[in-house]
């Protein structure tokens, strides 16, 4: 790529990032699909389902071609929204009007969900999980779950497996996505990261200095380390399907990892 990615998102079929002033289009194993040039300037950038969708600061979403990378549709929502992107599913969140948007069909952002003070999310089916910056609790809209962590105590979250997950100090913490039942936090090398993903129902976590960690909640009964030299700190972590990109901050590069 000519420059370190500034925003990258994936889902099981497509990796999308953005470096330089063009989006790049890659197939999960690497292969380039399409690179064009940014229809907007982008500050976030999500993926599901098989399509892209980036947010403006000017409150505007943007909806990118899976096979070229250009717009296809566009819809204004005000604020200043960012996107987030998991199972098979986008929303978006303007954290100043405390509102989200479930994205379906492009140009349509449906009926705002009230949200208030959103800091980060994870979509799990039709619902959306957050934290916000003045608790410490996790919620869905109709349930709330104390994480007994601040926010400065925090780092990445993500639905997988039916759970959403949460990185905290050297672990990480369980939350079942259906019935909000929680579990003993399971040690991880390192914490809280600023990156979680989910790969084809593994769970992995990175920040670029240790490696990688992952969790197989259907196999593993801990979570394993894998001393994989990722460039250096990363900027940004997908999984498409099996595999995870890794996008260092000073290096304009990916490196893809598959998962076995």
């Amino acid at each position: 790529m000519p420059a370190p990615a500034r925003l990258a998102a994936a889902d099981s079929s497509r990796v999308w990032c953005v470096s330089g002033r063009r989006v790049w289009i890659f197939e999960p194993e690497g292969d380039e699909v399409a690179a064009s040039a940014i229809p907007e300037e982008l500050a976030s950038l999500a993926a599901g389902g098989g399509t892209a969708v980036g947010a403006t600061s000017a409150g505007v979403l943007v909806w990118l071609d899976p096979h070229s990378g250009q717009a296809v549709a566009r819809a204004p929502i005000g604020g200043s929204p960012f996107v987030v992107g998991g199972d098979d599913a986008v929303w978006a969140i303007d954290p100043a009007s405390g509102r989200a948007w479930h994205l379906t069909e492009p140009g349509t952002a449906g009926e705002p969900v009230a949200v208030g003070d959103v800091e980060l999310a994870a979509p799990l089916g039709d619902r959306l999980w957050w934290t916000a910056l003045s608790d410490t609790l996790l919620r869905d809209g109709a349930r709330e779950v104390d994480l007994g962590h601040a926010a400065a105590e925090r780092g990445a979250i993500v639905a997988c497996s039916g759970a959403v997950w949460v990185s905290v100090h050297r672990a990480v913490v369980r939350v079942g996505g259906w019935s909000a039942d929680t579990s003993p936090p399971l040690a991880a090398p390192e914490g809280p990261v600023r990156h979680l993903v989910c790969a084809g129902g593994t769970l992995v976590g990175a920040s670029g200095r240790r490696g990688l960690f992952t969790l197989n909640p259907a196999v593993d009964a801990s979570i394993q380390h894998h001393d994989i030299d990722l460039g250096g700190e990363l900027h940004a972590l997908v999984a498409a399907g099996s595999a995870v990109w890794a996008f260092p901050s000073e290096r304009d590069e990916a490196r893809v990892v598959a998962l076995t």
